[in-house]
């Protein structure tokens, strides 16, 4: 690396190996701030100026299809929208909102060796990651990283003991990022466990990220009624009903995944199990989902009637299997949890 770019973009290392199904490769970093500088240092504190920011990347590898490129270009895009929208004048605000902030991209087939950025948010870290240490000439985005673990990592891990009252937390928590997400105005449609950093899952106020937009789309209005085959991408444990026959998704189709979600956060387990994308679809289409049970709601505080009743009934609104049965607002959702926990 020359040694004028370490200033900018350093302590490069791969986060994970290549992963064959998707073709990319992960790595995390350091991006020094003093880039902003020239780019709005009055609105910046010195400390925040100078403080490296921790980044992530992802990386597209040898093989990749046309829709992994596809993919990396609508997550960019999302990404743009969400931060050209930002308030505050300097990239923290996206980690309040639950979003991270993009730094640089190359969305296209680099014309040489190396990495050349064809878009990217600011000159400075254009210079910074061309220069840097990663050497394939793939493409690729720059982004915020934002340590803790996952949300699926949580609940399959054996030390993930908390309360019935802090799961609850949890999940209003990301009920509000998902309404904020579509009040920007786009679906995320690939909402799970694996895509909701959790920062502090024991705090009283647990803080979310929300990861992973390659499948978000623009919402529509009104919305188109032409099925589609690109509408049927996506993680079938926790698709809706309609997206398996190519309908086109609204809002309640991220509702549906986020009842999923619900669910397996309470219970430790999914709804359903298949072997295949048939298998999946009928479970969806056709099985009703299992009710909980109401000992997970014991030594609650005296709560656990009231507890038992509200959450089922929050997962028959986000489950429902006709989208025009489902609940079309999350705010009812959110009231309702809170009651319980505040």
């Amino acid at each position: 690396m020359p040694q004028h770019s370490s200033a900018y973009l350093s302590h490069l290392q791969p986060l994970a190996a290549s992963n064959k199904h998707n073709h990319s490769l992960l790595w995390r970093g350091l991006l020094k701030r003093n880039w902003l500088k020239q780019v709005d240092a009055s609105h910046q504190p010195k400390d925040a100026i100078d403080a490296p920011i921790p980044v992530f990347i992802k990386q597209l590898q040898q093989g990749y299809r046309p829709y992994h490129l596809q993919q990396l270009q609508q997550e960019v895009m999302t990404l743009q929208s969400c931060q050209s929208l930002a308030i505050a004048p300097y990239p923290s605000v996206h980690a309040r909102i639950g979003i991270p902030t993009l730094y640089a991209a190359s969305t296209s087939q680099p014309l040489h060796h190396g990495l050349i950025i064809e878009d990217c948010v600011n000159s400075y870290v254009k210079e910074s990651v061309k220069n840097s240490d990663l050497l394939a000439p793939y493409p690729y985005i720059v982004m915020s990283y934002h340590a803790g673990d996952n949300l699926k990592t949580l609940i399959t891990s054996a030390n993930f003991n908390i309360s019935v009252a802090q799961k609850i937390r949890i999940f209003v928590q990301l009920c509000q990022l998902v309404q904020r997400f579509h009040q920007i105005g786009y679906l995320h449609l690939d909402l799970k466990p694996s895509n909701v950093i959790v920062t502090n899952p024991n705090a009283p106020n647990p803080q979310l990220i929300m990861v992973d937009f390659g499948l978000s789309l623009a919402i529509v209005v009104p919305p188109t009624t032409t099925p589609t085959t690109q509408y049927t991408a996506g993680t079938p444990a926790y698709m809706s009903p309609e997206r398996f026959t190519g309908k086109v998704p609204d809002p309640r189709s991220d509702y549906y995944s986020l009842g999923i979600i619900f669910y397996e956060l309470l219970t430790g387990v999914l709804p359903f199990q298949a072997q295949d994308f048939r298998g999946w679809a009928v479970a969806h289409c056709q099985t009703e989902v299992p009710i909980i049970s109401k000992s997970i709601f014991c030594n609650t505080n005296n709560w656990d009637s009231l507890a038992y009743q509200i959450c089922q009934s929050v997962l028959d609104a986000l489950l429902a299997k006709h989208i025009y049965h489902r609940t079309n607002s999350l705010m009812p959702i959110i009231s309702a949890l809170n009651c319980l926990i505040k």
